[in-house]
């Protein structure tokens, strides 16, 4: 599953140091065995979503490079620290993906907020949507209620917990879909300032 060649899909997000990815994507034989069909993120993959992109065209791409260019590091978007907190799950329709959860600062929303409104101008994203700051850990087609909450309560207390981390900028992410999944490479990172 690959879009046109002459479009790329984008998104931005806060990365995650390594060591952290490793922790994180250090997944216990007991939940690899509750969700056999799960599809569980490589560290290399795991980040913060800020705002999904989509896919536009090579020429919206640039555009999307210049206004992020000229308008970073912004008035009020200074380095930040984040906090990894106990992981929790979304379950839709018949499918449901596994996360760790993340602190939310006043800093990260105003970057949110800022970059909303700075995207907005060449694309349409907005900021009217609810922002539920995440690392996704595992998507799992099928997955019933009960064993999504016995998952939650058995990993209630992650090795990753309460660790924390530096946030001095963010990057735009192009990601390409694969059979195997989709795999992501920084297409430029953007500071955040003092």
């Amino acid at each position: 599953m690959r879009q046109a060649s002459d479009s790329v899909r984008l998104f931005t997000a806060l990365e995650i140091p390594g060591d952290l990815r490793l922790s994180l994507a250090a997944v216990p034989p007991a939940s690899r065995a509750l969700f056999p069909a799960a599809r569980w993120v490589p560290d290399r993959s795991m980040h913060i979503t800020l705002h999904f992109i989509g896919s536009v065209p090579q020429a919206g791409a640039m555009a999307i490079r210049r206004v992020l260019a000229g308008a970073f590091p912004a008035q009020g978007t200074g380095a930040f620290g984040m906090r990894l907190l106990k992981p929790g799950y979304f379950a839709r329709r018949g499918a449901a993906t596994l996360w760790a959860g993340v602190s939310v600062p006043d800093a990260l929303l105003s970057l949110y907020r800022t970059l909303g409104g700075v995207l907005s101008a060449v694309t349409s994203v907005g900021t009217g949507r609810p922002y539920r700051p995440h690392v996704t850990l595992a998507r799992v087609p099928g997955a019933a209620k009960s064993d999504l909450e016995a998952w939650a309560r058995d990993n209630a207390a992650p090795a990753w917990e309460g660790k924390t981390f530096p946030v001095t900028s963010f990057s735009l992410v192009k990601s390409d879909l694969t059979p195997s999944g989709p795999i992501y490479r920084i297409v430029e990172r953007y500071g955040l300032g003092e």
